[in-house]
């Protein structure tokens, strides 16, 4: 039986159901929803998007009330949406052009943007974002200021994270990536994130069998210690008992049972397990290049290698909003203090990282939580 078309029908439907849900922002403190069984769940994809992007995906969900794989997957968590602060500035300034050339009215677009994008999206302050840059890419980033300075924050942002820029523009495009870009890699961001929602739904399938199949072996293995602890006789009978009934099993019998386990694990390495291995694989490099570790303490401050760092880490985890403490033990070893007081301080230096609750961390304010006025 071939599974990949059944696969592929699942993960159709999956994303249907996705698209219908609500949208999930943030609680009233501005910290990011997330349930309890998200910190078992795969890291999120980070972006970071400009104004053109933003413009182009709410003109659809305003004519059509439909969702956009953009929204659908910041919905999801699958993502997580960025942007420096003045996209949203920008992007209410152009509200009544741009909702002119959807054909619809201001209101309605101004409703389907704040309705659906606006509870998602992340606003990150880049202040003093460029000191935690490499020298080669400060070296793009003062090729840009030449070319258009309203792009920095956005590839200034998406280099510090290491995350997608979404943007139409090559300008800060090529600052990200260091090469030039053509009209085909700039659209690709679509098919892109297509790819990352089937793949953080595969891998959360995956994860849910392999959890599954842990909870019944460790589930034996208890049961079985714990009787042995209360009967040594108990348990030699139990498992002389049930070697005698595996003997009695009659040899054609087991051969179709271990025939069928097999074939059940090529089943599953074939159609679900290699498939996410060679999409993980495609995707990684979609990422902008980032620098090792190790180079980047040699060549920038010791704060501003570790401000990198957590900010690596936390446009990408879905666990709940983790503490200092928690966050400095997920931080890669940089060979200098990363210890709870430092990561700390660290955090507290940085406008990109916002403290919704006491000594709790998440990078960015929720864009809805400003307020239209005090964004736009």
């Amino acid at each position: 039986m071939d599974l990949a078309p059944d696969l592929g029908n699942l993960l159709k439907r999956w994303h249907q159901h996705n698209a219908d849900e609500p949208i999930n922002g943030c609680d009233k403190a501005g910290a990011w929803l997330e349930s309890y069984w998200a910190q078992f769940a795969p890291i999120a994809f980070p972006l970071v998007i400009d104004a053109n992007v933003l413009r182009n995906c709410v003109g659809p969900t305003a004519k059509r009330a439909q969702r956009t794989v953009l929204s659908t997957l910041a919905n999801r968590r699958n993502t997580r949406i960025f942007c420096a602060p003045h996209v949203v500035k920008e992007f209410y300034k152009h509200l009544d052009e741009w909702a002119a050339e959807y054909e619809v009215a201001s209101d309605v677009y101004r409703a389907a943007f704040e309705e659906t994008y606006l509870p998602l999206l992340r606003i990150v302050p880049t202040d003093d974002i460029n000191e935690m840059l490499m020298p080669n890419e400060r070296a793009r980033i003062a090729v840009l200021q030449k070319q258009d300075a309203d792009d920095i924050p956005t590839a200034m942002l998406a280099l510090a994270m290491g995350a997608m820029p979404v943007t139409m523009d090559p300008r800060p495009w090529e600052a990200v990536y260091g090469v030039k870009a053509d009209k085909t890699e700039l659209q690709e961001w679509l098919t892109l994130l297509m790819r990352v929602g089937d793949l953080t739904e595969t891998e959360s399938l995956m994860t849910g069998t392999h959890m599954t199949l842990g909870s019944v072996l460790v589930g034996g293995a208890y049961g079985a210690v714990a009787l042995y602890r209360l009967s040594p006789i108990a348990f030699a009978a139990v498992a002389a008992g049930i070697a005698a009934a595996l003997q009695c099993i009659p040899k054609p019998a087991s051969a179709k049972v271990w025939d069928a386990m097999r074939s059940g694990f090529e089943t599953y390495n074939e159609t679900l397990a290699q498939p996410h291995h060679d999409a993980t694989e495609h995707l990684r490099p979609q990422l902008p290049p980032f620098p090792n570790w190790g180079i980047l303490v040699d060549a920038t401050s010791r704060d501003a290698a570790l401000g990198r760092a957590c900010l690596f880490r936390l446009s990408r985890t879905r666990r709940l909003l983790p503490r200092a403490s928690g966050l400095a033990n997920q931080l890669p070893e940089l060979a200098i203090g990363q210890d709870r007081m430092r990561v700390g301080t660290v955090l507290r230096r940085y406008p990109a990282f916002f403290e919704p609750y006491a000594m709790r961390w998440q990078v960015g304010l929720p864009a809805n939580f400003l307020g239209p006025s005090q964004a736009g």
